[in-house]
């Protein structure tokens, strides 16, 4: 399929907000059980350091196998380093970490509830997932740590969700993230990481972040533009849509340009109050020619963007509101058509097979006057800044 021109201009555009490297070679995992292998045999061949930045981390099966892994890569002397954030994982407990910490690794909670502990305001959440592993590969994607985000051989398979694996220069800009982070939490000061070279074979990624409370919007911009620019066709994949001002408007945009634009979300969802919110949004997409439809034979988190089939984003980022105003968030955009192609066949796969439902203007109009006023109470909710 012929390249767009405007990858061209919007390349142009996004280059000063920093975080290009080229040589990456990128592999994506959309089953539970595979990434999960993928990402204990990189801990487990870890030589010199594994750094993780992870929202939800629960002392599950899953989550003590982890630890055990990254305490056996501490006490072969790499540097471990485990932040997790005091809502995302509020099972952690000190007795849990114990044996990484003897062993020499370093543990820290973003954000501790503790109002003398705590800095920035408490909304303010690190959403991050983020792995690091000697130094050129990274995992990065929506996976946290959980038997619920496992498949059935290592968890519940109760989430669909991405991880994707980063091999080359990119692993550094994801190592920089973790590292502001770290320093933010007032973390143990970690060594350096030494440039990765780049991949024969390997690709062209950017790594963005969003984070307000610190005035970084890269992510949110980026995508902005480049579904201002889209021709053709776009795909969207968010368990908890409901789209900031800006997304909205660039979404109708695109869909009035005449491109075809499809939203996956979550039907059967782990946060009722976000398909809520969701409904109350929906009708400007709707009425504009956006497709949405509702997952209902299994839970969605996966968050993935594919735009012309050659541009695609896969990170933490919901597209939400509540996400955009409060959360740190990471994500690795490419025009890499193989990963475009990856993730489309999923969404296939995920329709045609996992069961969903499409949302019509009609359906939207036959909800009850008291299911009208639940999902504009849940969109208030979650458009609180």
């Amino acid at each position: 399929m012929t390249r767009p021109d405007w990858l061209d201009r919007y390349h142009r555009r996004m280059a000063p907000l920093g975080g290009v490297s080229t040589g990456n070679l990128l592999e994506l995992s959309t089953a539970g059980d595979v990434s999960f292998d993928r990402l204990w045999a990189g801990i487990d061949g870890a030589s010199t350091r594994v750094w993780m930045e992870m929202y939800i981390f629960t002392p599950d099966a899953v989550g003590i196998e982890t630890l055990a892994k990254l305490t056996a890569a501490a006490r072969r002397g790499c540097e471990v380093a485990l932040m997790t954030d005091a809502i995302g994982s509020p099972k952690l407990k000190d007795e849990h970490t114990a044996a990484l910490r003897a062993a020499g690794g370093h543990v820290q909670c973003f954000s501790p509830l503790a109002p003398w502990r705590r800095r920035g305001p408490y909304s303010r959440r690190n959403h991050r997932k983020i792995v690091v592993v000697d130094q050129a590969t990274a995992f990065t994607g929506g996976l946290n740590i959980s038997v619920d985000y496992a498949g059935p051989e290592h968890g519940e398979a109760m989430f669909h969700d991405y991880l994707l694996t980063v091999t080359g220069p990119a692993t550094a800009d994801l190592a920089a993230i973790f590292h502001r982070s770290w320093r933010e939490a007032d973390g143990h000061p970690l060594t350096e990481l030494p440039p990765a070279e780049p991949q024969s074979d390997g690709t062209e990624v950017q790594i963005l972040t969003l984070d307000r409370h610190r005035g970084r919007r890269d992510l949110e911009r980026a995508l902005v533009a480049a579904l201002e620019s889209v021709e053709r066709s776009g795909l969207v994949v968010s368990p908890y849509f409901v789209p900031t001002r800006r997304l909205t408007r660039a979404l109708v945009g695109a869909a009035r340009r005449g491109a075809k634009m499809r939203v996956i979300t979550a039907g059967r969802s782990d946060a009722p109050a976000a398909r809520w919110a969701a409904h109350h949004s929906a009708g400007k997409l709707l009425e504009a020619g956006v497709c949405i439809f509702e997952l209902t034979g299994t839970t969605l988190h996966g968050k993935a963007v594919v735009l012309d089939d050659c541009f695609s984003a896969v990170g933490s980022y919901n597209m939400d509101r509540w996400g955009g105003w409060h959360n740190m968030e990471v994500s690795l955009t490419t025009e890499h058509a193989a990963l475009a192609e990856m993730l489309t066949a999923d969404a296939a796969r995920l329709l045609g097979g996992a069961g969903s439902e499409e949302l019509t203007l009609k359906k939207l109009a036959h909800r009850s006057p008291p299911g009208k006023l639940l999902d504009w109470l849940a969109f208030r909710l979650l458009s609180f800044r």
